[in-house]
């Protein structure tokens, strides 16, 4: 309907504003009347703060606890910031603009909600654990009475979704053995400094030639050396606190934020070409033959001329977050928006098919010669026919899947919201193995040699083996969830893997990471085949020699006779 509520609610007495243009906030802090008068009395206690706020300028909190509505420092914030943002108010700028703002959030601030109207539609909420300034929350004052109580450092946004009606799943074949061996790591790139809030910062990866790019939670994307970790250039691009994308590909670097799409040279940083049109971005940029393609959080998907950064097409889903993948085998774009998978023909951005999931999908997708697999809010990886966009199967897990699947040799890589990293038979959906983790999975697997690298929200970045799931190594680069009460308190890691010539590279702890993965990529297929005709001459050469001896035998023969 477009209409927004606010509502006030006491044991007795409750009170509801509603509009069709406008914003409301709370901030612990009632406004109505009736339900002020039910909570606080005749408000002696905010009389006497007052009075002493008067005298001291001390007690500035008193406006909560008076009989009349008084605006608190927060309301004013909250005022302000809304009249600032009117019109472009969507979860991010609620989440990175509003709810950053002081005193908004302040040093007693310990976590923050918030959602919009497809969010509760899909009974999900964006969830910070921490200060959303970055503060880390001092409990000096707490532990006389909280034995044990200890700092908190900002964990990140988390999206929680609620499960499916009726929703019943079985974890089986569950490895929870120990490590083996230890993360090595090679080399480790700090991007954070001095930052209180460094637990919750990290990089989006992507790799060029032997670089290592990276862009931060500080807006400055990075060139560093893959095999040494030292840094060949850097360059500030997003000014604003959220999150920065980057991809490369034909010797350019395109990176993607909220006020414009760019292109920088891989080998200095210097800026190709900035486009304005492409705004608001909400995933990695993904490359074709001559385009760039990429997707806003407006709904909009952008195709970019790689040369000039021209604007060639865009199409409007009316949706928010689009991610974008290209099916190099039937050369189409393939957006997600919503619950929708579409299939666009990339000259002109027309929807070619339509696939519609039971949820919401909140990661790009893998695309395996003519199957595309993803996972959706509704716990399920689907498995889709790429040219017709028809459901080959779908198969649940234990809660939502907010990461990209996978492909290794028939099997199929799936992390999920539940603390498991699931392997599928491709084919069908059958579940082979899955490995449990102390919590839930926002880094997308990524297949290299002997095993599946991943991080986890519990602190850990994991190396399992492939084959049967079994814990090759880990590594935690800060904080980590145990079996004890401090589940709370963690160095999320939720960046990309990357993993080339025997190394294994992501960001977490605001710091970017080259790790000794343990394993190497074994040889190609192609160049396997091609190595074993050169061992063994196939079948038509075997029957040319025979024949050749056959026919030099029988000549000989013939000739002595004579």
């Amino acid at each position: 309907t477009g209409e927004i509520a606010r509502m006030d609610l006491g044991l007795y007495k409750y009170e509801i504003w509603r509009t069709f243009n406008g914003f409301y906030w709370t901030a612990n802090n009632i406004m109505s009347k009736s339900v002020r008068r039910e909570a606080l009395g005749f408000g002696l206690k905010g009389f006497a703060l007052k009075i002493m706020d008067k005298l001291t300028g001390a007690f500035p909190y008193y406006k909560y606890f008076t009989r009349k509505y008084y605006p608190a420092p927060r309301d004013e914030k909250f005022e302000e910031l809304g009249k600032k943002y009117y019109g472009k108010i969507d979860i991010e700028v609620l989440k990175h603009k509003i709810m950053t703002g002081y005193p908004v959030c302040d040093e007693a601030s310990t976590d923050v909600k918030a959602a919009d109207t497809q969010l509760i539609e899909n009974n999900s909420i964006w969830v910070f654990w921490g200060n959303t300034r970055g503060m880390v929350w001092n409990t000096s004052l707490l532990k006389d009475n909280l034995a044990g109580v200890r700092d908190v450092p900002p964990a990140g946004w988390t999206l929680l979704c609620g499960l499916p009606e009726k929703h019943d799943v079985t974890f089986s074949s569950s490895s929870t053995n120990e490590a083996k061996q230890e993360g090595k790591v090679v080399w480790s790139y700090d991007f954070a400094g001095d930052f209180e809030g460094r637990n919750s910062w990290h990089a989006d990866l992507a790799y060029a030639n032997g670089t290592i790019v990276g862009a931060g939670s500080n807006g400055v994307v990075y060139a560093l050396d893959a095999k040494t970790g030292n840094k060949i250039w850097s360059k500030k691009i997003n000014s604003f606190d959220e999150k920065t994308w980057v991809n490369t590909g034909n010797d350019i670097v395109v990176v993607g934020w909220e006020n414009e799409t760019c292109a920088l040279d891989v080998k200095d940083g210097n800026i190709l070409w900035r486009n304005n049109n492409a705004r608001l971005i909400s995933s990695k940029p993904v490359f074709t033959d001559d385009l760039v393609i990429i997707g806003s959080r407006e709904g909009r998907v952008f195709a970019i001329d790689i040369d000039s950064g021209d604007t060639l097409w865009q199409t409007d889903f009316g949706l928010s977050n689009v991610y974008v993948s290209y099916d190099k085998n039937n050369k189409k774009v393939i957006v997600t928006a919503g619950g929708h998978c579409y299939s666009l023909y990339p000259n002109n951005g027309s929807i070619y098919w339509d696939f519609i999931a039971d949820g919401f999908i909140e990661a790009p997708l893998e695309i395996v010669e003519n199957t595309i697999y993803f996972g959706s809010s509704d716990t399920n990886i689907y498995a889709i026919d790429s040219t017709n966009g028809k459901l080959r199967w779908k198969q649940k897990t234990g809660w939502w899947i907010a990461t990209t699947p996978t492909f290794d040799n028939g099997i199929i890589f799936v992390a999920s919201m539940d603390h498991h990293l699931y392997a599928m038979n491709a084919e069908n959906g059958e579940k082979l193995w899955s490995f449990n983790c102390w919590a839930a999975i926002h880094s997308s697997p990524v297949v290299y040699g002997n095993y599946v690298f991943f991080g986890c929200d519990d602190g850990r970045f994991y190396a399992l083996n492939k084959t049967n799931g079994d814990l090759a190594w880990c590594f935690a680069p800060g904080y980590t969830i145990n079996d004890d009460i401090y589940n709370y308190i963690t160095t999320a890691i939720v960046s990309n893997v990357i993993a080339n010539e025997g190394m294994v590279f992501f960001s977490a702890n605001g710091m970017i990471y080259g790790l000794d993965a343990q394993t190497f990529e074994t040889s190609s297929k192609a160049s396997v085949e091609k190595k074993t005709s050169a061992i063994y001459p196939s079948p038509i050469y075997i029957s040319i020699a025979l024949a050749i001896i056959i026919i030099l035998t029988i000549l000989y023969l013939y000739l002595r006779k004579k």
